[in-house]
């Protein structure tokens, strides 16, 4: 209940995991860890109330239900899972298309990450200045005069915002999920559970509406509140692209939809039927009770 009323109280976290796709997937010869995707967001299943009884035991006892409409308003979109291999050598080269494309989308967000770091030196010099530049590998280094530098770049960036770039590639990467034989939890296969059956949309984090960003970083109490019903997993210290937090501290908060609580946004709550009554008296208290529907699921 203590999360339910952090939900009802601050709004929809969004959780950081990071992702690392098989080793084999690289290409010869390169040992860059490309393919590993922090993905920040929250998770949306669409299920049949009947399914929730199952679904508990897995995700918890809580259950908020959206409608399909509030998750467009949310701005979820669907999860492209990727296959595994079901078989070895160049024959498993189309299962593993999938991720291929999540390679290549990998590389293409280094690049961009190369462009703006570029962009930046360039910054920080007078066009009359020279710049050092030195490769990926750290083993070539070249020097060209800013002036020269800064109109390749404006010529192969053109007008466009290689930070969007990055962004967007960021945001299609967290769309990519493996399919549970990777994540080592095959007990799920053959329920209606699985993965390719589970409909899964994702809520992600970094999205800019009106020159505001959706999701915003918690607060001091938020934080507290958030480690405190989780606290071996939301103080793990955990590795971004650059740098090592706590998850708590890479979390981000949706509060408001079009100057809305998103909890206004909330059609039903699903809770094991001893939770009923405290359930409809926590929503009384944020003025819920004739909006949202309890509902009760054998699920103790």
């Amino acid at each position: 209940m203590q999360i339910l009323r952090s939900i009802l109280k601050s709004g929809l976290l969004l959780v950081p995991e990071i992702v690392q796709y098989p080793r084999e997937l690289r290409d010869p010869g390169d040992e860059r860890d490309k393919i590993i995707n922090v993905q920040r967001r929250l998770s949306l299943t669409m299920l049949p109330p009947a399914q929730l009884p199952e679904h508990c035991v897995h995700f918890g006892p809580i259950s908020l239900g959206f409608s399909p409409l509030a998750g467009r308003c949310l701005g979820a979109m669907p999860v492209m899972y990727l296959p595994q291999a079901t078989t070895d050598g160049s024959e498993a080269a189309l299962d593993q298309l999938g991720y291929f494309f999540s390679y290549r989308i990998a590389e293409l967000h280094h690049m961009c990450d190369r462009i703006i770091n570029l962009r930046k030196a360039t910054d920080q010099k007078n066009l009359s200045d020279m710049v050092r530049i030195t490769d990926h590998s750290g083993t070539k280094e070249v020097e060209i005069s800013n002036r020269l530098l800064n109109a390749l770049l404006d010529m192969i960036i053109g007008p466009n915002n290689v930070r969007e770039f990055a962004a967007v590639l960021q945001s299609i990467s967290s769309l990519f999920y493996p399919t549970d034989e990777f994540r080592h939890s095959v007990e799920l296969v053959g329920s209606p559970l699985y993965y390719y059956l589970q409909h899964e949309w994702r809520i992600l984090s970094g999205i800019v509406l009106d020159g505001s960003d959706i999701d915003q970083p918690l607060t001091p109490p938020e934080k507290a509140t958030v480690s405190s019903s989780n606290p071996g997993f939301f103080n793990e210290v955990i590795s971004l692209r650059h740098r090592q937090v706590r998850r708590v501290d890479a979390c981000t908060i949706i509060r408001t939809i079009g100057g809305r609580p998103v909890r206004e946004l909330l059609e039903s709550v699903h809770v094991p039927g001893k939770w009923l009554e405290s359930t409809r008296e926590l929503l009384g208290e944020f003025s819920m009770g004739s909006l949202t529907r309890v509902v009760g699921i054998d699920c103790d």
